[in-house]
C-alpha cells in the first residue's frame, strides 16, 4: 500500500491529499477527479497535480505517480530504469519531460527537495523547449509546492502565479482551482491576509461556476481561516452550517467535527450569549471522535488532533 511521505500512514492513490496529515501529495497529473468522495481533511489544503490545496491548520497534495519505495534499493533501481530510459529517449530524440517528472517524485518521495527541485527545472526547460504549455504550468505548480516546503515562500508565490497564468491561458479550471489555493495558502503562511483572502475567494468563485462541489467545500472551508482573522462572522457561518450539511449527506466523520469544531470556534468567538451553542457543537464534535475507532486509516494521533 502506497504511504504517506510525510507521516508513513497508508493513504489512496486517488487522494490529492493526505487524511492523515494533510500534507499534500504529488498525483498523477493526469488526472481529472474531482475527490468528490474522498474524506475531508482540514488543515489546509495544498494541491499538487497530483494535487495540492492547502488548509491553514494547514496543507494538502503530491505525487505524480503511484510510487512504493520500501527501501533505498528499491529507490535506486528505480531511479536506474528512469535514467536508463531517458537516455533512450534522448538518444531517439523523444521528450524527457514526463519521465523527470517521475524522476522528481521519487526524490520528493525520499525528502530530497533539492534534488527534486533540480529535476523538476530541468522537466520546466525540456517542456518549454517543445511549448507544452500544460507541463509547463504544472512544473511551476510542482516547484512552487516545494519552494513553499522549502521556506522559499517568494520563490513560491512566483511559480504559482507563473502557473496561475499559463492555466488562465488554457483556461482549465480544475487546475486553476488548486492553484489559487495554493498561493492563497502561501500568503496566508506569511499573514498576508489580504491576497490570501483574494486567491480563495477567486477559487471559490471558480468552483461555484464549474459547479464542483467538493472543491467549493475544501476552498470555502480554507477561507474560513481568513474570515476568521477578519472577524467576518456572518460569513463563516454561512459557509460552515453549507459545509456540515454537505459532509453529513455524504457521510464524512472527519469533516462533520473539523466543520462542528469550526461553529464551536465561532459561537465562542461571538460571544458570551453564543456560550452555550459553542459547547453543544463542541461536545457533539468530542463525542464524534470517540465513536470513531482506531484503525489504519485513523489513529491514535489522528483521534488526538481532533480532540485538541
Amino acid at each position: 500500500m502506497k504511504k504517506c511521505p510525510y507521516c508513513n500512514n497508508p493513504i489512496e492513490e486517488h487522494w490529492p491529499y493526505c487524511h492523515h496529515c494533510n500534507k499534500p501529495l504529488i498525483v498523477n497529473v493526469r488526472k481529472q477527479d474531482h475527490f468528490t468522495n474522498e474524506q475531508f481533511h482540514d488543515d489546509n489544503i495544498n494541491y499538487n497535480f497530483n494535487y495540492s490545496y492547502s488548509n491553514h491548520e494547514h496543507e494538502v497534495n503530491r505525487s505524480f505517480y503511484d510510487l512504493k519505495l520500501n527501501t533505498d534499493e528499491q529507490f535506486e533501481v528505480k531511479i536506474q530504469k528512469i535514467d536508463d530510459t531517458i537516455d533512450k529517449y534522448i538518444k531517439s530524440g523523444e521528450p524527457i519531460g514526463l519521465l523527470l517528472f517521475e524522476k522528481a517524485s521519487l526524490y520528493y518521495l525520499k525528502k530530497n527537495y533539492n534534488l527534486a527541485l533540480n529535476t523538476l527545472e530541468n522537466a520546466l526547460n525540456n517542456f518549454q523547449a517543445v511549448d507544452d504549455i500544460l507541463n509547463i504550468a504544472i512544473s511551476h505548480n510542482e516547484m512552487g509546492l516545494i519552494q513553499e516546503d522549502l521556506g522559499f515562500y517568494d520563490n513560491s508565490i512566483y511559480h504559482f502565479e507563473k502557473s496561475i497564468e499559463l492555466l488562465t491561458g488554457l483556461n482549465d479550471v480544475n487546475k486553476l482551482i488548486k492553484v489559487s489555493n495554493n498561493i492563497a495558502n502561501v500568503y496566508y503562511l506569511i499573514k498576508d491576509i489580504e491576497h490570501s483572502y483574494e486567491y480563495y475567494n477567486k477559487a471559490l468563485k471558480m468552483t461555484i461556476e464549474a459547479n464542483l462541489i467538493s472543491e467549493e467545500i475544501k476552498t470555502s472551508s480554507n477561507l474560513v481561516d481568513i474570515l476568521f482573522n477578519l472577524k467576518d462572522y456572518d460569513k463563516i457561518d454561512k459557509i460552515l452550517r453549507r459545509n456540515l450539511e454537505y459532509f453529513r449527506q455524504i457521510g464524512d466523520p472527519y469533516g462533520i467535527i473539523i466543520t462542528l469544531t469550526k461553529i464551536g470556534k465561532l459561537n465562542y468567538l461571538i460571544g458570551p450569549d453564543k456560550f452555550n451553542f459553542s459547547l453543544k457543537f463542541l461536545l457533539e464534535a468530542l463525542e464524534m471522535v470517540n465513536r470513531i475507532k482506531i484503525n489504519e486509516k485513523f489513529s491514535y494521533e489522528n483521534k488526538a488532533k481532533l480532540e485538541w
